[in-house]
């Protein structure tokens, strides 16, 4: 079964970050997981500050799992063991694993010339959003009563307020 493996390491760390994937690896594959290529890193500005740190690293990368296999003494908890481990890594600030059956392929962020991310296509930029306007009601024009109606009105009203 293949599963995804999603963690941040943060901008203090990130100088030993050969060793801390290495360090990933190593868990994973003691569980029996072999990694698949590609492996997507990509360097972002957090949301809110974790650990001390407001900028990290994002790893993301696929590996395989054997099957269920009772019979010759598979672990049915592995994924459970790599998230143990996972914890107890004080280098990692968060991570996720998820069954890869209904992800999308991996692929790294088409890079522009300048270095920066394109912008998604579906991004509204403030001086391109058309304003439309609403469209004017027309309200109906209230009947012009004649002065004999009015005065049919008043009779009307002098019977029966009795005055």
């Amino acid at each position: 079964m293949q599963y995804e493996l999603n963690y941040l390491v943060g901008e203090s760390k990130e100088t030993n970050l050969e060793e801390i994937k290495k360090n990933i690896s190593e868990m994973v594959a003691t569980e029996g997981g072999v990694f698949v290529e590609p492996q997507i890193l990509e360097k972002r500005k957090m949301a809110y500050k974790v650990q001390k740190d407001i900028r990290g690293t994002y790893v993301a990368q696929r590996f395989n799992l054997p099957e269920k296999d009772v019979e010759e003494g598979y672990n049915p908890d592995v994924i459970s063991n790599i998230n143990k481990k996972l914890n107890l890594d004080q280098n990692i600030l968060r991570f996720i694993i998820v069954k890869a059956e209904d992800l999308p392929e991996l692929k790294a962020q088409e890079i522009v010339e300048k270095g920066r991310r394109e912008k998604p296509k579906t991004a509204f930029r403030r001086d391109t959003i058309v304003r439309q306007e609403k469209p004017k009601v027309e309200t109906p024009k209230p009947k012009e009563e004649t002065q004999a109606q009015k005065e049919d009105i008043d009779k009307k009203l002098d019977e029966i307020l009795n005055i």
